[in-house]
Formats: C-alpha cells, sequence, structure tokens
C-alpha cells in the first residue's frame, strides 16, 4: 500500500464526518486574519525590491494580493459577506 493511500485510509473517518462539525468564526478573528495576510504579502513584496527592479511582476502580484486581503479586511469590519469563487478574487468587485 502506498504512503499516500495510507495516510487517507487513516483520516477518511474525519473527512466523513467533518460535515456535522459546526465551525463558528469570530468576526474580530477573520477580520485579524485579513490584515495580517495583507501585512505579509506586501512585506514579501518589500523584500523583492531592487534597483534593477528584477522582480517586478511578482511584486505586482505580491502586492496585488495584499489589497485584495485589505478589501475583505474591509468587508468583514464593515459585516459584509466576502463573495465566492471568481467574484472574491476580483478587485473592482471586491472594492
Amino acid at each position: 500500500m502506498s504512503r499516500t493511500r495510507e495516510v487517507h485510509d487513516r483520516i477518511a473517518p474525519l473527512l466523513r464526518d467533518r460535515a456535522g462539525f459546526v465551525t463558528a468564526r469570530n468576526p474580530a478573528n477573520r477580520l485579524r486574519d485579513w490584515i495580517y495576510f495583507a501585512q505579509r504579502y506586501c512585506a514579501a513584496a518589500s523584500a523583492l525590491e531592487d534597483t534593477a527592479e528584477t522582480h517586478l511582476h511578482p511584486r505586482i502580484q505580491l502586492y496585488g494580493h495584499a489589497v485584495e486581503c485589505a478589501l475583505k479586511a474591509y468587508l468583514i469590519a464593515k459585516q459584509q459577506s466576502i463573495p465566492r469563487g471568481n467574484a472574491g478574487h476580483d478587485l473592482i468587485n471586491l472594492a
């Protein structure tokens, strides 16, 4: 038996039972999480900064993701729901 199959078989009962679990998340924790993610993505983008603009595209991607996280934090702070699917990643839609 492969190691992957062994792990799957061991956690299969948990996966079946997870639908019955109620995950009540505190909005304050969700807000803090989104702010943290936005800060971390900004820090990662800043770490790639150099004078030759060698990593310009990855930095743009990281800053874009930071903006997405910040918009989601704003929506949580205003007690609005975060759109699901592709709409949750569209910055114009989030704004």
